[in-house]
């Protein structure tokens, strides 16, 4: 009878630990911790000459998880696109940041990266602070991945994504990554950003100091409502795909450009003067191609808040005439933006008389002002 009851009892504990494996409990040689420490990369061909430390156990060619640092020994964990070279020969910027998890929470050296049992990935400093997390402990992950579009995924028993990377983008969208339609995510990159805004529209905002925000650039190329705009790339082309979850509204892709060769390794990015630029890779060259500017492929460059500084006027993407301190003066096709720039008047389209060699000039300075809520 006794041994029939501690029988039973161990039978109870195996079967209690087979339903925490199957409810979801991350196997051991999925598990790891990895420390920031050891001798750095030059950042030669590296984007912002940043230095970095790969993580060696979330790496699929062309992206890589790293650790990366442009100085003061702080650090940013990032997912890099494209691989760098060395030598005297090494060309700029061949391995790009698209993505990072603590942008605005360095860590110093000898942080951790720990992917636990419990699901949780959670970055922390020396200190055992956290500075960054995933927030899925105990929500049945079982595996994580490196995808080969560039999504960090954390998976559950049946494969379904608990989380993403996907859905917390930085200045950059890869292939397949959206921002949502309920403005819920967004990009941004120093004074810009890009976001569907509450009347659903794309929209786009410059933002400088204790301003309102100043939208430069409204998306009107999708009427109605819709769940997330993507980007979406392929062999022959690139755009934006518009996905509804409506009956009656019908998905819908918008083809920027059929470039004529392989595009399928491309990232859009909000880039540092409000431009929204595609990027292609070539991994067999190891090289990059600017590929496309929605300002001005699109729209006029003259719709860009910095183009031309303060009061400047635009033609045809040309600056021909820019703010100084003696006022306004005839421009060579660029202006050298001042360091002042207040968005306080509200300007329509005004008719200038010639001026220089220019013509005529009709120009929307500042189209309004619009503070999202």
């Amino acid at each position: 009878m006794k041994n029939s009851l501690s029988l039973t009892f161990l039978f109870i504990c195996f079967l209690i630990n087979i339903t925490l494996v199957v409810e979801g409990l991350v196997p051991l040689s999925k598990t790891f911790k990895f420390v920031n420490q050891g001798e750095l990369s030059n950042g030669i061909s590296t984007e912002n000459n940043a230095q970095f430390l790969s993580v060696p156990q979330l790496t699929n060619h062309p992206f890589q998880l790293c650790f990366f640092t442009t100085g003061k020994s702080l650090f940013t964990l990032g997912l890099s696109m494209g691989f760098g070279s060395s030598g005297a020969q090494a060309s700029k910027d061949l391995r790009r940041w698209v993505w990072t998890a603590n942008s605005n929470r360095p860590v110093g050296g000898n942080a951790t990266l720990t992917f636990g049992r419990n699901g949780n990935l959670f970055l922390a400093n020396t200190d055992g602070r956290v500075v960054w997390q995933t927030q899925t402990a105990n929500k049945n992950v079982t595996d994580i991945k490196l995808l080969s579009n560039g999504n960090l995924i954390l998976l559950d028993k049946n494969g379904g994504f608990v989380w993403q990377s996907f859905d917390y983008p930085t200045d950059t969208l890869l292939n397949g990554q959206a921002v949502n339609g309920d403005g819920s995510n967004k990009l941004v990159s120093g004074s810009y950003s890009m976001v569907v805004d509450w009347q659903h529209y794309l929209t786009f905002f410059f933002k400088y100091k204790k301003d309102p925000l100043f939208i430069y650039h409204t998306s009107t190329y999708f009427f109605g409502d819709f769940a997330k705009v993507s980007f979406f790339t392929n062999s022959k082309g690139f755009g934006l795909f518009y996905q509804t979850t409506s009956d009656t509204v019908r998905s819908e892709k918008h083809v920027w450009a059929q470039p004529g060769y392989d595009t399928t390794l491309s990232m859009l990015r909000l880039d540092k003067d409000g431009n929204l630029r595609v990027y292609t890779y070539n991994g067999y060259a190891n090289t990059w191609e600017d590929t496309f500017s929605y300002f001005p492929s699109i729209q006029s460059e003259c719709n860009l808040p910095e183009k031309c500084g303060v009061f400047g006027l635009c033609k045809n993407s040309k600056c021909v005439s820019c703010p100084s301190s003696k006022g306004v003066q005839l421009g060579f096709g660029i202006c050298i933006p001042l360091i002042t720039f207040r968005l306080r008047l509200m300007i329509r389209s005004i008719s200038l008389p010639p001026c220089g060699n220019a013509s005529n000039v009709t120009i929307l300075v500042i189209p309004f002002l619009m503070k999202r809520t």
